[in-house]
């Protein structure tokens, strides 16, 4: 009976031991923003021009959130403004770790959150570039371009369901002839996984160049100014204690059987 003790506690460990945890990973990044200028009327002798008021600064916002029947919410929220070249690393709780990199040119956000099982679990990072102020001379053309980049994976665990979001995008706007801002000009990237009220959505990877123009046709200098920003956002929502699946209950009982005979065989 030596031998059949340590079958029984393998068979029984393996029809109930837990599936994998489910688990949301995103990142977004905004790089390498550069522009050109054009002349809208080459015959008026004026060459395009453009003067920039570039600040450096960015504004970071990450959160986490906890939440488990019967406890108060666990969350951790912190917004930080500071200079580029800016790094962030958290684990605001062992379920959610976020990572920001900032730069002059550039912001990057990445995100990872793990499931708890009976229990809700969310987690976010959005990133924002200062505007780069500017003004534009007469009768020029100006298009800020920059490379976008953002993807979603999603690890299915059992009695579990995954969502997760991320962007990456620029924003545009100018003075209006009334001296209001301008309606926004916007491009980039934007994706969705996981399955929510809206649907299903599948995995992503994507990257793409996106860009936001604009022309200044009067006869003075406007003034604009352009910003780019990046976020990722995962939940989970873990459901009840795994239990064996079937297929597992039907192992351990042909092991309980066989256990069975062999003790039947060495009373014999």
């Amino acid at each position: 009976m030596r031998i059949a003790l340590p079958l029984l506690a393998a068979l029984a460990a393996l029809a109930a031991s837990p599936s994998a945890l489910a688990q949301v990973q995103g990142t977004a990044e905004a790089t390498n923003l550069r522009y050109s200028l054009t002349d809208l009327t080459p015959a008026d002798g004026l060459a395009p021009a453009v003067n920039f008021t570039n600040g450096q600064a960015v504004a970071l916002s990450v959160q986490s959130l906890l939440m488990a029947p019967g406890t108060r919410p666990d969350e951790h929220i912190a917004d930080v403004t500071a200079t580029a070249p800016t790094t962030l690393s958290r684990n605001w709780t062992p379920e959610v770790h976020v990572d920001a990199s900032l730069g002059r040119l550039g912001v990057r956000t990445a995100l990872t959150v793990d499931t708890v099982p009976d229990a809700f679990t969310r987690g976010s990072a959005t990133a924002t570039l200062a505007p780069w102020y500017f003004t534009l001379a007469p009768h020029t053309g100006i298009a800020f371009s920059f490379d976008v980049a953002i993807a979603m994976a999603l690890d299915e665990g059992a009695n579990a369901s995954e969502y997760g979001g991320a962007n990456a995008f620029a924003t545009l706007y100018y003075r209006t002839a009334s001296g209001a801002w301008s309606a926004p000009i916007v491009d980039g990237l934007f994706g969705s996984a996981g399955t929510s009220q809206a649907g299903v959505f599948a995995p992503f990877d994507l990257t793409r160049t996106a860009t936001v123009s604009w022309a200044n046709t009067g006869d003075t200098w406007i003034e604009g100014h352009v910003i780019y920003d990046v976020g990722v956002s995962g939940e989970v929502q873990g459901g009840p204690a795994p239990v064996p699946e079937p297929a597992g209950w039907a192992m351990l009982a042909a092991g309980v059987g066989l256990l069975g005979a062999v003790a039947r065989r060495q009373r014999i």
